[in-house]
């Protein structure tokens, strides 16, 4: 028995791609796929119901196609990159490295996007980049074990802003965390900008008091895991430092029925209204 795999151009009704596999292997191929790019994925709200679409899994094609180029894609753009993205999971080949890439830019790039396209990017963007590097085994859980540089450098830049973020949400301001305007700067000069962000953090432990207990605990032990050269450079960051960021900021939002905190749902809703 074999699946046959086809895609038909709308535009011109020609069969742009044509793979033939035994079910197996298709089905192995898919499988493979999904495992390798499952990650916490924040689609927003449905329309409908006004339910949150959260979910953990692998984002489609035309996901990571709106990831990688957002608004400025036309169709065009839009199928050919879903064409490229089509081999990748049925014959198990690597994504295109400049398809990630531009998932990595764009998601750096938090102001030009209202929070929940950010935070629908940010998922999908993990996803490929996670795939992408196979060989490191990401997990979604916070791995305090990870010492690379990029990786401690997101968990820093998550800190700040789940710290900040608490107390914007708790005096009722709705507006982005210094975190959140200074990302891109920071994915650029992460030591420099983590100067400024950490200095801006302190009207707000004020206000916290002991609320900024933990998220300052997780700011020490990421700081005391660095290497000191790692730390003083200010080269750029790879799309690693997502990851770190990602899971980070979920380990250190409170649930709110543990600890009469926002929790992270209502924390990203009260700054986006």
């Amino acid at each position: 028995m074999f699946y046959l795999i086809s895609l038909i151009s709308v535009q011109d009704s020609g069969i742009t791609y044509y793979r033939e596999l035994t079910g197996s292997d298709f089905l192995d191929r898919v499988m493979r796929w999904h495992q390798s790019c499952a990650w916490w994925q924040d689609f927003g709200k449905d329309k409908d119901t006004k339910k949150p679409i959260r979910f953990v899994g692998a984002p489609s094609p035309k996901d990571i196609a709106w990831a990688a180029y957002g608004r400025r894609m036309d169709d065009k753009l839009r199928k050919a990159t879903v064409e490229r993205i089509l081999p990748c999971i049925v014959e198990g080949l690597p994504l295109p490295f400049d398809i990630v890439q531009s998932a990595v830019r764009h998601a750096c790039n938090r102001i030009g996007f209202e929070n929940w396209e950010w935070e629908r990017t940010l998922g999908i963007t993990c996803s490929v980049y996670k795939h992408y590097h196979k060989e490191r085994r990401y997990e979604m859980a916070l791995e305090t074990d990870r010492r690379t540089r990029d990786y401690l450098f997101g968990r820093l830049l998550a800190a700040a802003d789940c710290l900040e973020g608490l107390a914007l949400f708790l005096a009722k301001e709705k507006r982005q965390t210094g975190a959140a305007r200074l990302m891109q700067r920071f994915a650029d000069h992460p030591c420099s900008t983590w100067k400024t962000i950490e200095l801006s953090l302190s009207p707000y432990k004020a206000r916290l008091g002991a609320r900024a207990t933990k998220y300052q605990k997780a700011i020490d032990e990421v700081m005391c895991t660095f290497d000191t050269e790692d730390f003083i450079s200010d080269k750029p960051l790879t799309g690693e430092f997502l990851l770190g960021y990602h899971c980070q900021r979920k380990d250190l939002w409170p649930s709110s029925q543990d600890s009469g905190e926002p929790n992270a749902e209502e924390t990203v809703n009260e700054q986006s209204n």
